[in-house]
């Protein structure tokens, strides 16, 4: 189960969720994280970056 963000219940991932739902390996999407071709972190657990999954459904999507 994917924990929800409290303010809004959509679920959120980190990068190796984001990554895996995707269908690219970890080290791929911090190469697009750190050269901006990956949306930005919605937010951030301590140092863990985190998205809504709508984030990167969206950034799926406009991929395609």
């Amino acid at each position: 189960m994917t924990p929800g963000d409290l303010d809004t219940g959509q679920p959120i991932v980190t990068a190796e969720q984001a990554a895996d739902h995707a269908g690219i390996t970890i080290r791929t999407f911090h190469n697009y994280h750190q050269t901006g071709r990956a949306p930005r972190p919605d937010g951030w657990i301590g140092r863990t970056p985190i998205w809504l999954k709508s984030t990167i459904d969206a950034w799926l999507q406009d991929r395609s």
